[in-house]
């Protein structure tokens, strides 16, 4: 008997250091873990486009004459109010000078007639008669001087000269065109943008948006937009869609010239997401992740289904909720139940 209650005691204590070596060395088991977080993927888009400034004009002449002189050349830049063209004016200051003429008489005479109604002498109607004649000259003065200030155009703002349609001692009707100019104190970009972009810029804050010229594809310019056209073209059913730069570049630009458009939009597919090193496979093929929480840190088996892999992510569709903790590393020669001590403490990652 006493030999047997020794075996029972040798094979208890044997027991107990088991537990405690195997308690042990499961304190001393540490693993980096991560915080399971969704994966926000923005959306990038390309667009073509080119240079079109929304203030460009067709410079005309609303009389019609002879040009006299057209001292512009194509790129030429300008400042606001200088010459464009100018129309021979003979014709107009002699036109003037006679309506100045012709009301300093009418202006002599209505002062004559007015003495005369205050004498008795003159009826009210002959009054009245010359009144209304001084007040017409008067206003056929004041067309015949701005017909002489229509002879002149010059810069509306600050801009470039795109095209040069007339030359000097050519004859011209009103209303024809003599140059096209556009304000060089903006850079717009004019692209087509497909039905379904257009509707999410439309319901989606654009996140960023730059443009990159061909002219100069080494730097990339900040840009917002400005306006889309509410119809679609009925051929390529795009919306034409205008941008602004934030800054003008110091180089030439010139209209038409090429960029490429880069719109980034906020994704509206958020993955769930661990690292690829949190992802084991057991004898199955299944896969599986070590779950784990604090304040013990006991870990569990959880077995997923895996989706598509990004750089250092692999996508969890199912099996596993935002905010659960996963060994990320330290998980191969884990078991259930086994009890972890963190590197640190549990990180995440939301790329945006």
């Amino acid at each position: 008997m006493r030999i047997i209650a020794s075996l029972i005691v040798l094979i208890i204590t044997a027991c107990a250091e088991e537990s405690q070596e195997k308690e042990t060395n499961s304190t001393f088991r540490t693993a980096k873990l991560y915080i399971a977080n969704q994966l926000i993927e923005p959306k990038r888009h390309h667009l073509h486009a080119r240079v079109e400034n929304s203030d460009t004009v067709d410079l005309t002449f609303v009389i019609s004459g002879e040009i006299a002189s057209i001292p512009i050349f194509e790129g030429q830049k300008l400042k606001r109010d200088a010459m464009i063209a100018e129309l021979d004016a003979r014709d107009y200051e002699l036109a003037l000078d006679y309506a100045k003429s012709e009301h300093a008489l009418a202006t002599q005479e209505l002062s004559r007639l007015s003495r005369l109604y205050d004498m008795g002498t003159l009826p009210l109607s002959k009054l009245d008669a010359s009144k209304t004649r001084e007040e017409m000259l008067s206003i056929r003065v004041e067309q015949a001087e701005e017909a002489l200030k229509d002879c002149k155009i010059t810069a509306p703002f600050d801009g470039i000269v795109l095209h040069r349609f007339q030359e000097a001692h050519t004859s011209i009707a009103p209303g024809e065109p003599i140059a096209r100019f556009a304000s060089s104190n903006k850079v717009e970009l004019v692209a087509n943008v497909a039905e379904d972009l257009a509707a999410q810029i439309s319901s989606k804050r654009i996140t960023g948006a730059f443009a990159r010229f061909s002219a100069n594809p080494q730097l990339t310019w900040q840009l917002s937009i400005v306006e889309q056209r509410g119809e679609s073209n009925l051929a390529t059913q795009t919306y034409r869609t205008r941008f602004a730069l934030h800054e003008i570049p110091d180089w030439v630009l010139r209209q038409g010239m090429t960029a490429r458009i880069t719109l980034t939009l906020p994704s509206s597919l958020n993955r769930l997401v661990v690292p690829i090193g949190a992802l084991h496979t057991d004898p199955e093929g299944a896969f599986y992740v070590w779950v784990t929480s604090d304040p013990d840190f006991l870990v569990e088996k959880r077995l997923v289904k895996s989706g598509v892999v990004q750089r250092d992510l692999v996508e969890i569709k199912d099996g596993l909720n935002v905010g659960e903790i996963v060994v990320e590393t330290g998980g191969t020669m884990l078991q259930e139940g086994d009890r972890i001590t963190p590197l640190q403490p549990p990180t995440s990652k939301n790329i945006q």
